[in-house]
């Protein structure tokens, strides 16, 4: 009888950040791709600092080229810049202006009465 073959792990990447490694785990998993993680940061002594700190990704060989594929996808939407503001929305702060101009002028108000 034969061995059933056994699905060969590459590594995907190395990522500095052990919760943003465990984020791009989960994309994988969300798109169907088996991956896996390995860190000294994910241990019981959890060292987050240099070369410790660093989450390693893997994925079997058949699904590297996909996860490539979502990962840079990640990387895309986080290098997305924020949509522009309408002027409208850059101006929401006006209705403190105005409070800030009627607080003046009652301000104003009361010294002179005083003085």
């Amino acid at each position: 009888m034969s061995e059933p073959a056994v699905e060969r792990f590459v590594r995907l990447a190395e990522v500095g950040d052990p919760h943003y490694a465990q984020l791009l785990v989960a994309r994988l998993a969300a798109e169907g791709i088996d991956a896996r993680l390995s860190s000294e940061a994910l241990g019981p002594y959890r060292l987050t600092v240099g070369a410790m700190a660093v989450a390693r990704i893997w994925v079997s060989e058949s699904d590297l080229e996909q996860a490539e594929l979502v990962l840079l996808a990640a990387e895309v939407d986080e290098a997305d810049p924020l949509p522009e503001r309408s002027e409208e929305e850059s101006w929401s702060g006006s209705g403190s202006l105005l409070w800030w101009a009627v607080a003046v002028l009652l301000l104003t108000v009361l010294l002179g009465r005083y003085l």
